[in-house]
């Protein structure tokens, strides 16, 4: 589980699927992805409702927009697995 305060930087993708009160709200489901390149492959041919994307030196993420179909966005990851090892011993 994950919880998101949207202060600052690209934070309109959070800021704007919350509510007007303060009550929590489900914002995406993320998936762990073993190929990056096949994945963007697809998405690009798919021609799917990418959000955000970006990268750090250890992981690539991109959320895709679901919400028509789902409800909520759709994260997809990449780590290579030894960077996903040190994240679970964390």
């Amino acid at each position: 589980i994950e919880l998101i305060q949207p202060l600052g930087g690209m934070t309109e993708i959070y800021s704007d699927a919350l509510p007007p009160d303060d009550s929590l709200v489900f914002h995406h489901v993320n998936f762990r992805l073993p190929d990056w390149d096949t994945f963007r492959t697809k998405v690009v041919s798919g021609n799917l409702p990418v959000v955000l994307e970006g990268a750090t030196d250890f992981v690539k993420y991109l959320y895709i927009d679901e919400r028509p179909i789902l409800g909520h966005y759709v994260e997809y990851c990449f780590m290579e697995d030894d960077k996903w090892q040190m994240m679970r011993n964390m």
